[in-house]
């Protein structure tokens, strides 16, 4: 499961960013991210289910740093999805599919989504065009939820966030 946290706008700070995060304990016990940029904060909390090392922990920058990612779901074509990149394997840092989502998202832009295959809800942030782009499977399978607060926008796995 996994629970995913965006803010875009005002920074309310690391404790405030932490509670918020926190509430989703349950959907990621096995550890949690927070990542800063200018105007955007990613945090997550973590479900390790297929590579539980450190280098999957998120939010996930892509090889390049360009891109960021905070992921909850499961590429059902991952295998498939990292041979259609053509990249060496071994260029890969871990074995679990946020790295491929933020690789293919990296090298496709959103046209990544045509050939993504699962269930799936992420923010991504490609900071050189200073975008933000928040998605989710055709399904709606993974939940994510959103809600202005003042000038802020606020992006969650959960309500309660």
């Amino acid at each position: 499961m996994c629970g995913i946290l965006t803010l875009i706008g005002r920074d309310p700070g690391d404790a405030a960013v932490a509670r918020m995060r926190d509430t989703m304990t349950h959907r990621g016990p096995d550890g949690a991210g927070l990542w800063r940029g200018t105007n955007v904060v990613m945090a997550h909390r973590r479900l390790a289910v297929i590579d539980t090392r450190d280098a999957a922990l998120q939010p996930m920058h892509s090889a390049c740093g360009r891109h960021v990612v905070v992921y909850n779901g499961e590429l059902y074509n991952d295998n498939q999805l990292r041979e259609a990149m053509g990249r060496d394997p071994s260029s890969y840092r871990t074995s679990c599919d946020t790295e491929t989502l933020v690789e293919l998202l990296a090298s496709s832009g959103l046209e990544a989504l045509r050939a993504m295959r699962g269930m799936f809800a992420f923010a991504w942030a490609d900071l050189a065009k200073r975008k933000l782009v928040v998605c989710r499977d055709p399904m709606g399978i993974k939940p994510v939820y959103w809600a202005r607060t003042g000038q802020s926008v606020t992006i969650a796995s959960e309500i309660g966030a």
